[in-house]
């Protein structure tokens, strides 16, 4: 009985750090975008994979996701005011939220 019991605490060690360090990145995440806001940085970008990134408008604080093959014309166009962030927001789908990394397997 103790060993289960030994097993079951070291399953909650190790669920309650993996939480603990998601947490961490979410709160990065927002100190990261808290900081480029202040500096008045218009979009943020986050890389999301190797494929895909966000970008987050300070405004609104809304994001969206892109390709990496596109963010730089996206931005460029923003930036030149060629589009609105409300012309991108209706071409390209919302980060509703953060995109955590995934638990993997030790």
């Amino acid at each position: 009985m103790e060993t289960k019991n030994k097993d079951e605490k070291d399953a909650l060690i190790v669920v309650r750090n993996w939480v603990e360090s998601r947490l961490k990145v979410h709160e990065d995440f927002l100190n990261t975008y808290a900081r480029a806001d202040e500096c008045g940085t218009p979009f943020s970008i986050t890389v999301v994979s190797t494929s895909s990134v966000t970008i987050r408008e300070r405004d609104t604080q809304d994001q969206i996701f892109v390709s990496v093959k596109e963010v730089a014309a996206v931005v460029q166009e923003l930036c030149e005011e060629r589009s609105t962030w409300t012309d991108v927001l209706k071409k390209y789908p919302a980060a509703d939220s953060i995109q955590l990394p995934k638990m993997t397997e030790h």
